[in-house]
């Protein structure tokens, strides 16, 4: 799989990961896992926490939509952007310390 069918691939599991409001869904982050390489995991968290997560105007004003207050909407749409940067932490590697001249 080249990197423009692993692209698309990404942008449908993207939009199905949309319809389910909250989180991402684990059978899309276990496909991810699998098929990409750290740094298409890495740019596709990034893009993710970029593009797709509401802005603070937006979650207050689609709070109401979610049966939720402002705040709760806003500290799931926080610890979302956690765990997404989490997971993306666990892909990569720690990086060593520089040899002191």
């Amino acid at each position: 799989m080249d990197y423009e069918e692993l692209e698309s691939r990404c942008q449908m599991l993207e939009a199905e990961n949309k319809k389910l409001k909250f989180g991402f869904a684990d059978e899309i982050k276990k496909w991810m896992e699998e098929t990409l390489t750290t740094e298409m995991y890495l740019r596709n968290v990034l893009t993710r926490i970029a593009k797709h997560y509401m802005t603070t105007k937006q979650l207050e004003k689609h709070a109401a939509k979610f049966g939720l207050s402002y705040e709760e909407h806003l500290e799931m749409a926080y610890e979302n952007i956690q765990a997404d940067a989490k997971f993306a932490l666990q892909r990569t590697a720690k990086p060593k310390k520089a040899k002191s001249k």
